[in-house]
Order: C-alpha cells, then sequence, then structure tokens
C-alpha cells in the first residue's frame, strides 16, 4: 500500500523492492516519513477492526480511512503488470479473486454549490 501511494503509476520501477530500496538515500524523507507517522499514532483517537471472515486476509480495516492508491493495493488490483492506481478514479471496481465490489467516489462538498432551500436547517 506505501509503494502506490509514494507511486501511484509505478515510478518506473520494476518491482516493489527496486522502488523501497530507491529510498535509502533520501535520508530527509525517512526522517520526515517517521515524524508523520509518530505523529498520527498519537492523535489516533481510536482503533481500526481487522476485517473478519473471508476478507481476513486483506489488510484494509474497518473505521479507518484510505485513499484510492491503498484501497486498490491492498485488494490486489493494483499491482506490476497489472492496473496502476492513476488508472482509476472512482466508479466500481469489481476484485474477482475477492468475490467483492470496490466502490470508490470523489466527495467534495462546497457551501457555493448549495441553495438555500436544500441546504440543511437546524431549529431550536
Amino acid at each position: 500500500m506505501l509503494f502506490f501511494n509514494l507511486w501511484d503509476n509505478a515510478g518506473g520501477f520494476t518491482g516493489f523492492q527496486e522502488g523501497l530500496e530507491s529510498l535509502r538515500a533520501q535520508r530527509a524523507f525517512r526522517d520526515e516519513l517517521r515524524q508523520v507517522l509518530s505523529h498520527v499514532m498519537e492523535q489516533a483517537d481510536h482503533f481500526p477492526i481487522p476485517l473478519s471472515g473471508r476478507l481476513s486476509h486483506v489488510p484494509l480495516r474497518v473505521h479507518s480511512a484510505y485513499n484510492r492508491s491503498e484501497i486498490l493495493a491492498a485488494l490486489g488490483v493494483a499491482r506490476f503488470g497489472g492496473q496502476m492506481p492513476r488508472s482509476f478514479a472512482q466508479g466500481v471496481q469489481w476484485v474477482e479473486e475477492l468475490g467483492t465490489d470496490a466502490l470508490l467516489i470523489t466527495l467534495e462538498k462546497n457551501e457555493k454549490d448549495f441553495s438555500p432551500p436544500s441546504a440543511t436547517r437546524t431549529t431550536r
């Protein structure tokens, strides 16, 4: 999942090892990544729940947020010699090996897109 987050079109690499090895020389990147991960772990306010049953081997958790690259990699869709995350923006992705659909949407809400009659009002 990390690999396709960094390079959603494989970054010109032919395998995971080659891409991750390229980070060895990137000390500043590795230090910053450690800081970000440490901060995220400190700020966590809930614990993700692993999937169960026939999907228990999939590295996704309930009550977690994922981006497109992470979801497609976790489901085995994004892979070398196959589909790259960059080629799939939104819609339904059938995953034959898992017998499941991934439903991906782009959700952007902005007040300017709603007229006053359609905006939700609260009353007291």
